[in-house]
């Protein structure tokens, strides 16, 4: 006998068996109107999605197809890069609905193909074709990304299908919302397009602004790097179809790709420039030269290639260049502490995380949100924000460094100009003018020139014997005050003192023979005032001499590039020296040569006696000398 028990399991095995072996279905979900009344929501839960392999499928053919969808279950769709046509279906009903207009917006300006298909009851009621491969005028409602109005009545239930296809990611932020829904909606979206366009424009005027009063290349290359940067996002972001280019749709992938290699390109020159990789990091800056020219070669052949690969090779760029930056200025911003690397690393990694999020979600790896929608253009405004703020302390570190170097100049000045009034005390400026030359360091070794001028010998008569009895101390008090004395007259009359030889002095005189000859006697004036004052002090009175003679002279330096002396040499400058070397066989104060009283322009006012003709040392023909008493101007006083 059998058991029942046994019987009643096994049929209770076959039902199970039976219910597992029939196909599971998942309902569709439909999507009511009075799901959400306050805000406009996301339909992304209730698409679902077919890929189209052939590419030549009707909404017929996707109809008929309709198990064969799978659902999404995103807010924000990305399917990522797509060579195929990808259908999407959603069901709304129309329960609870008021008598307001109901639109769908796909919030994704970049989807070359776009067909809008309604359809109730299996009948098509509305078809719109349209999509950034279409002129902006195929589009039912004027907007940067598409708005596609409804016809839904109350209480029916429309299937909508989309015919995507783009050589961009595909993303499918769909939203539903009514007539006053669209207004808050799109409000809010202009709001925050127009503060981050608004943002982007005023760094850009900014530091165009700057530029033009700093006339710096890094400056420029930036300004023309944030320009790029701002028209690469307003071309993302679907105004400049709308408003640049509405009739030409050819452009919107092509200007991109352009764009987007351009922007590369720009952010690697601008950093180059910027943080001077050419002399910090001189291996580094070879690698990003390199890079440059490949950006560069690209640029014209991408357009020979797939678009889409085009495309995708611009993702990457946008990737490439910031993470290559970062490599570039990690040294120079955490171990050097080099604050404008420390600028730009920070104002990089932020694009990056941005573009690495928005890279990721949009090949699908990572759910899409409104803010990772939003998150390029604001990361470009920090971007922007952060390399504003580092050239900013650029600048400031500029004016430092050259206030800095201006002061070190102004007392590198400084001192030039107490040397060359101290050189002034060795080498009289007369000197140098003579020789052509405004500045001491301009004189060279063997820079002379020949001149008639008068030489005035004058030294103390019996020096030797007053040294005796000085200390060595005493001996330069006592010259230093006796030339102290004399040595002023000689400027008073127009000469210049040429040198110093011990207690002796050699003046000449370029402009006449008189002003020696008064300038001798004005000395034996100050000879006498000092001798009184040596009286007071019970100190033994001096005597000089004075030799003059007018001839021509060689006036130069003498020496090597180390040691340099000025000088004159010619038989006129001996001569004045046999001369003043008379003056205590003599026993006269001041003689003179003929040579002086031939070239005197006023001989009468003079007191001139004539001696006699003697032989001097050095000398084979006796030379006529005179003793010059004084001047009828001092006499008549």
């Amino acid at each position: 006998m059998r058991n029942p028990c046994l019987k009643i399991k096994r049929c209770l095995l076959l039902v199970f068996l039976v219910c597992c072996a029939q196909p599971a279905t998942a309902a569709t979900p439909v999507f009511t109107t009075s799901t959400n009344t306050t805000s406009a929501p996301l339909l992304g839960r209730y698409l679902q999605v077919l890929e189209d392999t052939t590419g030549n499928m009707t909404v017929n053919d996707v109809m008929a197809a309709h198990d064969k969808f799978t659902p999404i279950m995103q807010d924000f769709p990305s399917l990522g890069f797509k060579r195929n046509p990808h259908w999407f279906h959603v069901q709304i009903t129309g329960d609870h609905l008021s008598d307001e207009i109901y639109l769908l917006h796909v919030d994704y300006a970049f989807l070359d193909e776009l067909t809008f298909f309604e359809i109730h009851e299996g009948t098509i009621i509305q078809k719109i074709h349209t999509g950034d491969g279409q002129p902006f005028r195929s589009r039912p409602v004027d907007y940067e990304t598409f708005l596609f109005p409804l016809k839904l009545k109350a209480n029916q239930t429309s299937d909508i299908y989309f015919r995507v296809k783009s050589t961009e990611s595909i993303l499918f932020p769909l939203q539903l919302f009514s007539r006053e829904q669209e207004r808050k909606t799109l409000s809010r979206r202009n709001h925050i397009y127009g503060g981050l366009f608004g943002a982007i424009i005023l760094i850009v005027v900014y530091n165009l602004l700057l530029w033009m009063v700093l006339r710096d290349r890094s400056h420029l290359l930036y300004w023309i790097y944030l320009l790029t940067q701002a028209v690469f996002q307003f071309i993302y972001s679907g105004y400049a179809f709308r408003y640049w280019w509405p009739d030409h749709p050819e452009f919107q992938v092509a200007s991109i790709v352009m764009i987007g290699a351009l922007t590369g390109l720009l952010g690697f020159e601008f950093c180059r420039e910027y943080l001077d990789t050419r002399k910090l990091l001189p291996r580094s800056d070879r690698y990003i030269n390199i890079f440059e020219w490949v950006i560069a070669i690209t640029i014209p052949l991408i357009f020979a290639i797939d678009q889409q690969w085009a495309v995708i090779a611009v993702s990457m760029l946008a990737l490439v260049v910031p993470i290559s930056i970062l490599c570039l200025v990690f040294r120079l911003a955490i171990y050097e502490r080099l604050p404008s690397a420390i600028y730009i690393f920070f104002a990089f990694s932020t694009l990056i995380i941005a573009f690495c999020i928005t890279g990721i979600s949009a090949l699908g790896w990572l759910e899409f949100t409104e803010f990772t929608l939003h998150m390029p253009p604001l990361s470009v405004v920090i971007e922007g924000t952060l390399l504003s703020l580092g050239l900013a302390h650029r600048i400031r570190t500029l004016q430092n460094e050259k206030a800095h170097t201006l002061e070190l100049l102004l007392e590198e000045s400084t001192r030039a100009a107490r040397m060359g009034a101290s050189a002034q005390r060795f080498v009289p400026h007369e000197f140098l003018e003579f020789l052509g030359h405004t500045d001491i360091s301009q004189v060279g070794v063997g820079d002379s020139m020949a001149a008639d001028m008068t030489v005035l010998f004058s030294d103390i008569r019996s020096f030797t014997s007053l040294s005796e009895n000085m200390t060595p101390k005493q001996n330069f008090e006592f010259v230093n005050e006796y030339l102290q004395t004399i040595t002023p007259v000689i400027y008073k009359h127009g000469g210049f003192v040429d040198k110093f030889i011990g207690d002796a002095v050699m003046a000449l005189f370029h402009k006449s023979a008189d002003d020696a000859c008064r300038c001798a006697l004005k000395m034996q004036e100050a000879l006498s005032s000092y001798n009184a004052t040596r009286r007071e002090r019970d100190e033994p009175e001096i005597k000089s001499g004075i030799g003059i003679h007018t001839g021509s002279v060689m006036l130069g330096t003498v020496g090597d590039e180390k040691r340099l002396q000025t000088t004159v040499i010619s038989d006129a400058v001996n001569l004045a020296s046999r001369i003043e070397g008379l003056t205590k066989d003599m026993a006269q104060p001041i003689l003179i040569s003929q040579g002086v009283v031939n070239a005197l322009e006023q001989p009468t006012s003079l007191d001139i006696e004539k001696l006699h003709e003697v032989r001097v040392k050095g000398k084979n023909e006796q030379v006529i000398v005179y003793a010059l008493n004084g001047s009828s101007e001092a006499e008549s006083s």
